[in-house]
């Protein structure tokens, strides 16, 4: 079993988990209960731009909303015909390029830094509170990224 520093994150169980959740597909089964949802984000050109899910980036809108010590199956699409969109999941490092790929995740409870609760806050921007746990993930293309291909989780204790 691993651990991250001041994390629960057990990782040893993923790969049972992915073994089972193989087979049940493979026999027509439901999945294992320990999943909750399956997600799918589809990075695509849209609307002139590049979104996920048909959305541009709002920081207001948390896309996914995860409690800690689930695990779930997470499966990025790239539907831009032809374009290349190398997908980077903050928190859980995970990273794809040009396909469609399902990732099996537990997610951790994660730290919640303390020094940002006497940084100074800039008028008519969130505080720092609103931030705590939300973890972005994108188009790791800087002008695809620009504008607007990224989407945020928010992990829950």
């Amino acid at each position: 079993m691993q651990t991250w520093p001041g994390c629960q994150l057990r990782i040893w169980p993923l790969r049972g988990l992915a073994n089972d959740l193989r087979r049940a597909e493979q026999h027509g089964t439901p999945p294992p209960s320990l999943i909750a949802p399956f997600r799918t984000y589809r990075f695509e050109r849209s609307s002139g731009g590049f979104a996920i899910n048909g959305r541009f980036f709002d920081l207001s809108v948390d896309n996914a909303v995860i409690r800690t010590g689930t695990y779930e199956v997470w499966n990025p699409q790239n539907d831009s015909g032809g374009w290349f969109h190398p997908v980077h999941l903050h928190l859980l490092h995970v990273g794809r390029n040009n396909e469609s790929v399902r990732v099996l995740m537990q997610w951790p409870d994660v730290p919640v830094n303390e020094a940002n609760s006497t940084a100074q806050v800039v008028s008519g921007q969130p505080t720092f509170d609103f931030f705590e746990r939300r973890y972005v993930f994108h188009c790791h293309n800087i002008d695809h990224e620009d504008h607007d291909m990224m989407a945020q989780c928010r992990i829950r204790q």
